[in-house]
């Protein structure tokens, strides 16, 4: 209690108290037969009533505070409940009452009116085809759980709003649901970035046809339809000749013109229901189902009539012409793997050959098979015969130029195959288990290396490998990067593991053996960030140090606005999650000028250094900076 309000309630107790004594006083002198016992009793009653008097003062004080207070707190839930980024409501079941806060328009686009007005609620705001969802998880409300789901709700301008829900129910005696509470926050910018990302993930940045990602889920979901529905399946696997020639000749901007108007000619040659994707480089991939033999014929003899016509790129005039493989599910394959792989063999053969213009699949033309394995014979006794090599390709600090970290390339050179590029016994090394012992001697030659660089008294800095899926879910993994760190006497928190994207099915036995990892000391890259399915949601649940942008993101990155957006947000979104960002794939001054004022602290990109030998690398340690 204030003291002013103290002091009022003692001087109104004190009035009243002089009052009755005085009162008393006078009458004692001026009544004849008042004993003093009498007055005695009248000035104890007086005492008593001015301090009721003064007790009732204070508590009278006391509620008109705490009334003041009650007023005080309302206005500032009121505050905080039109201002915080949510919607909450509660709905009273019994009542057939809602209650939302009411500035509630600008958060989601939905008017306090349109909740109150709602008879039926969920049906009248919630998207018709999430319904279902919500439905599906009423048992758990009526067992007194509380749900978290994520929906869509149409707004009051039929405008459809992602959001996320967390509904909490309350139950009586009888547990019978009586009151639903409820919060709602708005997360479509969010989904539209998701969107955006698996969109890229699965899509080619270029052509905007579907990736080789997309391609193998596609053509898994249609090969159990064949089965089932006893329908053939054709994949016809098709490479531009001489496409590298435009790109040294007249340039890559040259190429890409080359790609997209390629791209958009299978499209129109192709049927409506027909899959064209782009495989990489300058090869697509076609998936035609429910299709005979003759009419894979036909569309591919018109796809060679229109690859006949010039494209016009620039000032020149190109024909393009295609080599061009088909398999046919079920006579050549009952998998994915091997369809893809016995069109490409074909294709092959028909490129070598050039004598027909396309070539169906059949088991003469396992000669190319043979290749592939005297490159896995020859890659078995790669590590024994010292044909494996590393280069490193630095690490920038993008504001001061200075190298923080390496990462380790493996490079094959053998004496009859000559240089074989990682894209080509890489595949084969995963495929046969090589990758194992050689995933091994990567890392105990990278931290070997960086180990003999910080003995020398260079300074300390990351040493990044890369590790495929097959490696960091082998049983052994862990005990290999044990091993590898115990004999190197490398401290663990100069080795970073880059791994690439996982798909849906296996993040929760991702995010298991990461935090393994992080355990032990290691950090954590996430490489390629955008080319595997990314979903922004799981990114907090990763133990991840870095995010590195894929090199093909920061291609065209001023002159892409999409591109652009998207590594914007990329950054933010990393930086929000306090991750160092690399770029990969730098390799002009404007790129470097982009990133370094969107934030992005790292980068690597031949506009640096291309991957070199450790003793180039020590080089560039002892000056601690590139050009």
């Amino acid at each position: 209690m204030k003291y002013k309000e103290y002091k009022r309630s003692i001087i109104s107790a004190v009035i009243t108290f002089i009052l009755i004594i005085g009162f008393n006083v006078v009458h004692y002198f001026i009544a004849e037969e008042v004993e003093l016992m009498e007055i005695l009793l009248e000035i104890g009653f007086g005492v008593v009533l001015g301090v009721i008097i003064w007790w009732g003062s204070l508590q009278y004080d006391k509620f008109k505070l705490s009334s003041q207070r009650l007023k005080d707190y309302q206005k500032q839930l009121e505050h905080i409940l039109n201002n915080v980024e949510a919607i909450i409501w509660s709905i009273d079941l019994k009542e057939d009452k809602v209650f939302i806060s009411e500035d509630c328009k600008d958060k989601c686009g939905l008017t306090y009116r349109a909740f109150i007005d709602a008879s039926d609620f969920w049906k009248k705001i919630i998207h018709p085809d999430d319904l279902e969802l919500i439905n599906k998880q009423s048992d758990e409300l009526l067992s007194g759980e509380t749900i978290n789901v994520e929906h869509r709700i149409k707004d009051s301008n039929r405008e459809v709003h992602w959001v996320k829900t967390s509904i909490t129910p309350s139950l009586d005696s009888n547990n019978e649901m009586y009151k639903l509470d409820g919060i709602m926050v708005d997360i479509t910018k969010r989904k539209q970035m998701e969107e955006k990302i698996t969109h890229m993930a699965y899509h080619d940045s270029l052509t905007n046809l579907p990736n080789r990602n997309l391609l193998n889920e596609e053509l898994n979901k249609l090969l159990k339809e064949a089965k089932n529905n006893q329908e053939k399946l054709a994949i016809i696997f098709l490479d531009l000749d001489r496409f590298k020639l435009v790109n040294d000749t007249i340039g890559h901007d040259a190429g890409d013109l080359v790609l997209k108007k390629a791209a958009k000619r299978l499209i129109e040659c192709t049927r409506e229901d027909d899959i064209v994707s782009r495989f990489g480089g300058d090869e697509f991939v076609i998936i035609m189902k429910e299709i005979e033999r003759k009419q894979v014929k036909k569309v591919v003899n018109r796809i060679i009539r229109e690859f006949s016509k010039p494209l016009n790129i620039n000032e020149y005039e190109i024909i393009i012409t295609p080599s061009i493989g088909i398999s046919v599910y079920p006579e050549d394959g009952n998998n994915v793997d091997e369809l893809i792989r016995y069109a490409d063999i074909a294709m092959y053969s028909n490129k070598n050959e050039k004598k027909v213009d396309y070539k169906f699949y059949d088991s003469n033309l396992n000669v190319i098979l043979l290749q592939k394995a005297k490159i896995e014979n020859r890659l078995r006794n790669a590590i024994e015969n010292n044909e494996l090599r590393l280069h490193y390709q630095p690490q920038v600090n993008l504001n001061t130029g200075e190298v923080i970290g390496v990462e380790a390339l493996i490079r094959w050179q053998n004496s009859e195959l000559g240089h074989v590029s990682p894209g080509e016994f890489i595949p084969i090394a995963e495929e046969s288990g090589l990758i194992k012992p050689i995933g091994k001697w990567v890392l105990q030659t990278a931290c070997k290396q960086n180990k003999a660089w910080q003995d020398a008294g260079l300074p300390p800095m990351n040493m990044s490998v890369n590790v495929s899926r097959s490696q960091l879910f082998n049983k052994g993994f862990l005990n290999t990067v044990n091993q590898v760190i115990e004999r190197t006497q490398l401290d663990p928190k100069y080795l970073e593991l880059e791994i690439t994207e996982s798909s849906r099915n296996d993040i929760e036995e991702l995010i298991s053996m990461l935090k393994q990892l992080k355990e032990i000391g290691f950090k954590i890259a996430l490489d390629d960030f955008g080319t595997g399915y990314s979903s922004l949601s799981i990114l907090d649940d990763i133990p991840l140090d870095n995010l590195k942008i894929d090199r093909s993101f920061i291609q065209d990155i001023s002159k892409d606005k999409n591109k652009t957006a998207l590594v914007k947000n990329i950054i933010n979104i990393g930086n929000d999650l306090n991750l160092n960002i690399i770029a990969e794939g730098i390799e002009t001054t404007e790129q470097h000028n982009f990133l370094k004022q969107n934030n992005c602290n790292i980068g690597q990109g031949y506009l640096f250094e291309r991957p070199v030998s450790g003793e180039k690398i020590e080089q560039l340690l002892n000056v601690n900076k590139v050009s």
